[in-house]
């Protein structure tokens, strides 16, 4: 039977080509913008969402917050509206290459290369994007990860699909199984979709979600946890031999992810060289969060220890993940306590990107005060340019948010005399910022009376201003 839409025109604009595909969460056509003479992707949503009109408003609203993450991992989503029978669509940019179940499909499994590490970076950057816009994807899995070719990466990541997964979660279970109880008997191979109570693909859903709670980043970084296991071993951590996915069969699945150890990767795959400190990430975003949140120090330990690699790329994309992602799952305090320890260490390249991940984070809004006197002994370190000026930027904005600084306090009076003058003049805003608050910039004494004088007209402005301020609160 020939499709109804093929020929037709959406919003008076796009015209149908052909389709592409089409699952539980809808249809996806070819299509040809009008206005620009372009290809798009059009995914049309199933027609029975047209007489859920909360659920809809709900779903075009966060959609429209997801396309405007502003992230070049995120597909962009360029146009949202509603068919003339009210159903919601919405159309993407149009990616030519192949998702990263295809690439699984063929290859079974991925070393723990230059290639992997780059796609599970550009994966991590994309959610915190996200995550920090307050977006949760809710259904992360190797069909929603697209790769691309560009001139500057040959694998270039796309992220679909964000915010569906929700719109399926707003319905009620009468509306999507006919009944308050009742499960589907086939829910697709690799999906428990539209007719489960609990919405997600069921090979990748947190156990948070799969109880029905209500889901937080850590949904995302638990699926991201599970792809890895998968790209890593070429296995799902949690699996049955079955090649039908019935209701049974998914609820199994489920209850594995609620109650069962994950296999480590290392014993899983002993042949496949996965790295110690990579296994950790991966059990880390598997562990189960309990009331009081996930317990990741051992996770946390090993991306530290990895901030020393002698690979650049590895370092800045180690960074990123230890602050963008896994950020979410962890306390602030075990963060900065953990990276302010790595403040101290002999590897210059660790020591700069613990600084670097520690500006990230204070940048973020993480409270680092645990690691406030470490990143003041940084900033004696007159070997490490980089590594002073990421330390005194973080002292500067913690400051600005309210932190304590007087632990570092000592360590700022000195570093204004810093013959980096950038340095030297961050040192004097971060003394004056704390001191406008009424916090103790006292152990900064000497270093604001030698810099009461100095050269640099902003520093000796701050110095006397602060010293002034100093004064009237010991009078």
């Amino acid at each position: 039977m020939a499709d109804p839409l093929i020929g037709t025109v959406l919003a008076g604009r796009y015209r149908i080509i052909e389709l592409m595909g089409q699952g539980e969460m809808g249809r996806v056509y070819l299509a040809e913008d009008g206005k620009i003479n372009k290809k798009v992707v059009v995914k049309i949503l199933p027609a029975h969402f047209a007489a859920r009109e909360d659920a809809v408003r709900r779903f075009m609203q966060e959609a429209k917050t997801a396309s405007q993450i502003g992230h070049e991992n995120i597909v962009d989503v360029t146009d949202l509206d509603k068919t003339s029978g009210g159903v919601p669509f919405f159309v993407m940019e149009y990616l030519r290459g192949k998702d990263l179940q295809t690439v699984l499909s063929k290859e079974g499994q991925l070393r723990w290369d230059e290639r992997t590490r780059d796609i599970f970076a550009q994966i991590c950057d994309a959610l915190a994007a996200a995550h920090e816009k307050g977006i949760i994807h809710r259904d992360m899995k190797p069909e929603n990860v697209f790769l691309i070719g560009r001139r500057d990466r040959k694998e270039f990541v796309k992220i679909l699909d964000f915010g569906i997964a929700k719109l399926w979660a707003e319905g009620s279970r009468e509306e999507r199984t006919g009944g308050p109880d009742k499960l589907p008997e086939d829910a697709g191979h690799r999906n428990l979709t539209s007719e489960g109570v609990i919405l997600g693909t069921v090979f990748y859903m947190a156990p948070e979600q799969g109880l029905g709670k209500e889901v937080d980043p850590r949904a995302d970084i638990y699926a991201v946890g599970v792809m890895l296991y998968e790209m890593l071993t070429g296995h799902l951590p949690f699996d049955i031999n079955e090649t039908k996915m019935t209701s049974g069969a998914a609820l199994k699945i489920l209850e594995m992810h609620l109650s069962e150890p994950v296999v480590p990767p290392r014993i899983r795959r002993p042949e496949a060289s996965i790295p110690e400190e990579v296994e950790a990430i991966v059990m880390r975003a598997l562990a189960t969060a309990s009331e009081k949140g996930l317990e990741v120090e051992p996770a946390l330990t090993a991306m530290a220890d990895a901030l020393g690699d002698k690979d650049a790329e590895v370092r800045t994309n180690v960074a990123r993940a230890f602050v963008g992602v896994l950020a979410n799952m962890m306390t602030g305090d075990a963060a900065a306590s953990l990276l302010g320890k790595r403040l101290a260490a002999q590897n210059e390249r660790a020591k700069e990107m613990a600084a670097w991940a520690l500006l990230n984070a204070v940048e973020k809004g993480m409270d680092i005060a645990p690691a406030i006197a470490d990143l003041g002994n940084v900033l004696g370190d007159r070997k490490n340019g980089a590594g002073r000026f990421c330390a005194v930027s973080a002292l500067l904005t913690a400051a600005e948010n309210g932190s304590d600084i007087t632990p570092a306090a000592a360590a700022l009076g000195k570093a204004l005399a810093d013959r980096d003058r950038t340095v030297a003049l961050t040192a004097a805003k971060a003394l004056l910022c704390a001191a406008v608050k009424g916090l103790d910039v006292a152990p900064a004494r000497d270093g604001l009376r030698t810099a009461a004088s100095d050269r640099n007209p902003e520093v000796r402005l701050h110095a006397n201003r602060i010293l002034a301020l100093l004064d009237k609160k010991t009078a």
